[in-house]
């Protein structure tokens, strides 16, 4: 469901009514696995609970709103508005681990492409990327994302991986976050090109291909 209030009730105490953000816009529990009423994402970080909520963004992912409540009388002490889009979370041992998506694209990139003297047709895509939120904020999980990842099984291993996904192992970020699919039917043959930007395909570049 939703709106802009969130309602709880502290054991047996009657039950308190605060909005979730001074923001105008609609907001629901972040859902849980699996998804119900009862089932939401929250936990304990530092001397804080903290809840996941979305912002409604359609027909986009939602946004990922993030409310910290005092553990004791579940007052709400501070709400952060994230630029993330999220749709999957779960709670490990005193964090959050986060699905984030790129923003959409407005039309999709396709056409064909000839690759080692076979012509491919080829479409653009984004691949969504984890992350973390914990007591130092939010860090990029690249394990996660590669284990999770729709191709991976093209890549030798998660260094392989990291280097064509533009890696920066300094500022823990992936700089490569559009994917060309290219595929041959009468070939049965796939490959992929990660890359910062749209770009005009020559079939010259670095794709990976089963």
């Amino acid at each position: 469901m939703w709106g802009e209030y969130v309602f709880a009730r502290l054991e047996d105490k009657p039950a308190k009514r605060w909005p979730i953000t001074k923001e105008s816009g609609l907001y629901r529990l972040f859902p849980g696995n699996p998804s119900s009423c009862t089932k939401i994402v929250g936990t304990s970080i530092g001397d804080k609970f903290v809840l996941l909520f979305q912002k409604l963004n359609s027909p986009h992912k939602h946004q990922l709103i993030v409310q910290y409540l005092n553990p004791k009388t579940l007052e709400p002490l501070e709400t952060l508005h994230t630029p993330y889009l999220a749709d999957k979370a779960e709670v490990r041992d005193g964090f959050f681990l986060i699905r984030t998506h790129p923003l959409s694209r407005q039309e999709a990139d396709m056409g064909k492409v000839t690759i080692g003297g076979n012509e491919y047709r080829y479409q653009d895509h984004r691949y969504p990327v984890w992350v973390s939120m914990g007591k130092n904020g939010f860090t990029t999980e690249s394990e996660e994302t590669f284990r999770t990842f729709s191709y991976k099984k093209l890549f030798k291993n998660i260094d392989d991986f990291k280097r064509a996904a533009g890696w920066d192992a300094s500022g823990k970020s992936f700089s490569h976050l559009m994917i060309y699919v290219a595929i041959n039917h009468k070939l049965k043959s796939k490959c992929i090109l990660l890359v910062k930007n749209r770009t005009a395909l020559t079939g010259n570049e670095n794709w990976i291909c089963q």
